[in-house]
């Protein structure tokens, strides 16, 4: 017969695993939720850009689910973002890429409050993107060279690339704010990926 002793330390071995099994579930429930609502909020607010992000993304030879990654970390879908160094609008376009973009298209942007025009802020956002993108293309790190270029600038992007050796670029960025915009980007660029794949398959017939 087991003494008392022995009986309690199961019956609070058996509460230990009840609780754990209870915490997991509560975590599963509550991510699949968190999912479902990450999902319905990016997907209604970038709803309304669709359009012009497969068209613009289209234009440039990009993936558009990174398009929207991108103005996802940047604005959060938002065209009246006003970023803290003056970047305006969706992608977060300074005054000085919208002239670099006037420079290589020979096109006006206008003043700088047309910045936060929707279609002019994406076509001059992903033009930026695809420069890094093409120029790095053959890269190991393409993605993340491509979006240290959009963050940082070239010539740093040059600089961590000639650092790197055979590292991961984004071991060698010594901004963690870079890093980290490199790193968020890329996982919402997955998510987008995964999103769209999942919309697509859903709707065939």
């Amino acid at each position: 017969m087991a003494s008392s002793v022995t009986v309690i330390r199961h019956k609070k071995r058996s509460t230990k695993g009840v609780a754990s099994l209870f915490i997991l579930a509560v975590l599963i429930v509550a991510t699949m939720f968190g999912w479902r609502w990450w999902s319905q909020r990016t997907g209604t607010e970038s709803a309304r850009y669709d359009s012009l992000i497969e068209q613009t993304a289209a234009r440039h030879n990009m993936d558009p689910n990174l398009v929207r990654a991108v103005i996802f970390q940047e604005s959060n879908f938002d065209a009246n973002a006003r970023g803290k160094a003056g970047e305006y609008g969706l992608m977060q376009i300074t005054e000085g890429a919208a002239k670099d973009w006037e420079r290589a298209t020979g096109k006006s942007f206008g003043s700088p409050g047309s910045l936060f025009r929707p279609k002019l802020n994406i076509e001059i956002g992903t033009w930026y993107l695809a420069q890094g993108y093409r120029k790095w293309q053959g890269h190991d790190d393409v993605l993340a060279l491509s979006l240290a270029q959009y963050n940082a600038g070239p010539s740093r992007a040059q600089e961590w690339a000639d650092a790197a050796g055979e590292k991961k670029i984004v071991d060698t960025i010594p901004f963690s704010s870079t890093r980290k915009y490199i790193n968020h980007v890329t996982q919402h660029y997955r998510t987008f990926s995964r999103e769209r794949r999942s919309h697509n398959e859903t709707e065939e017939p």
